[in-house]
């Protein structure tokens, strides 16, 4: 009688310490998003991941869309340093020029719970990626190597990874709101994606998180059927993220005409 008590104890044990085991897990991967101001003066890091940067040059460049040829990206340098012991410092950042600057309702249009303290703020494109060039010409863009600050491997993007983006506003603005739109993924399978916005930006320079929230069959959020669809959400806020290091994103960037 005693060896089967001992025993049913035991399995009592055991399962509360894989219920409290999981618990734990759980709680790690719940990410706290709290928004709040993140104005920047410079930006600088330390290469980890990345060798043969020493002596080469740090550019911080914006994405836009070009005035004659709006499906052509080109991209405008903002700051740049040199790579010194894997490690670098851009100071100073440039203003961008105000043609690559847009309404902020149009850089992010939302839906739902929209809340802007001013609809008339224009803001760059969000930036997530540096570029790494052999020299300082400005027109040498073939050895460029992009890469970007984030938690894991940026390349293998899923739930639960988040990266930092750099975006610039012309004024100070608070911009709340949810957007989605529905497409279809590799396989032709209809996907709805959701962005979350949960802005306060500064004039100036701002850090941004874009974090992958989650991707699981709902109901349709875009209220055109009844059935459930895979739905990726992501919410893009003012602030950051522990765990961030700077990673290979690719070696592709684009001419400034």
């Amino acid at each position: 009688m005693i060896k089967k008590k001992m025993k049913k104890l035991y399995y009592i044990l055991l399962v509360l310490l894989l219920t409290f085991i999981i618990s734990c897990n759980n709680e790690k991967k719940q990410i706290e998003i709290v928004a709040k101001e993140t104005p920047i003066k410079e930006i600088s890091g330390e290469l980890k991941r990345i060798e043969g940067g020493n002596g080469k040059f740090i550019r911080f460049c914006i994405p836009a869309e070009d005035e004659n040829y709006s499906d052509t990206f080109i991209y405008q340098i903002v700051g740049e340093t040199q790579i010194k012991d894997d490690r670098f410092t851009i100071s100073n950042l440039y203003d961008p020029p105000f043609k690559y600057l847009r309404k902020i309702t149009e850089q992010f249009p939302v839906r739902l719970l929209e809340y802007s303290s001013d609809s008339n703020v224009f803001v760059s494109i969000p930036t997530s990626e540096l570029v790494i060039v052999d020299n300082q010409d400005v027109t040498d863009y073939e050895a460029g190597v992009k890469i970007r600050y984030c938690n894991g491997d940026p390349i293998k993007f899923m739930p639960s990874s988040y990266y930092t983006m750099f975006i610039y506003s012309n004024k100070d603005v608070k911009y709340k709101g949810k957007n989605f739109v529905k497409s279809l993924d590799p396989v032709s399978k209809e996907v709805v994606f959701v962005f979350e916005y949960d802005l306060l930006l500064k004039a100036g320079w701002n850090k941004l998180t874009y974090y992958y929230k989650s991707i699981q069959d709902e109901v349709d959020i875009t209220g055109e059927s009844d059935a459930k669809l895979r739905t990726s959400r992501f919410v893009l806020f003012s602030g950051e993220l522990p765990g961030q290091e700077w990673y290979i994103y690719t070696t592709k960037i684009f001419k400034d005409g």
